[in-house]
């Protein structure tokens, strides 16, 4: 999943300290991300302690702040409306899924009902078809 200003991205972040694409994330197996910098012009950071510790690819936790440029975000925030994105499949490999949807961050509109966590069959799991 792709991290930057252009409309290509997943999770768009609207400020000019943010690349057009800046960083990837990935789901691994284990609960944990992998935050991948792109070579970007301001840099990926990581959170360590009172510090910040620039970083070109880092397997974290969800509840890690980091920063892309100047944005600031928990990567658990920041994955909030991707709900398939931490998903693990029985066999262990990471899914993104098909349910994955841009999110615009940084912008004075208001919240889009799309971003709502999709309802899950109790019984299945499965994400059910909403009117």
């Amino acid at each position: 999943m792709r991290v930057g200003r252009t409309e290509s991205c997943e999770i768009r972040i609207e400020d000019d300290t943010v690349s057009r694409e800046h960083a990837t994330l990935e789901a691994l197996g284990d609960g944990r991300i992998r935050l991948t910098d792109l070579q970007s012009s301001n840099g990926t950071w990581v959170r360590e302690s009172s510090d910040w510790r620039r970083i070109e690819r880092e397997d974290l936790g969800p509840e890690r702040e980091v920063r892309f440029g100047e944005h600031r975000a928990v990567l658990r925030s920041l994955l909030a409306n991707f709900p398939a994105f931490v998903l693990v499949t029985e066999d262990g490999e990471s899914d993104i899924g098909p349910h994955a949807v841009t999110a615009v961050i940084g912008t004075e509109d208001p919240p889009d009902p799309r971003f709502e966590r999709p309802r899950r069959n109790p019984r299945t799991g499965d994400i059910e078809e909403q009117s």
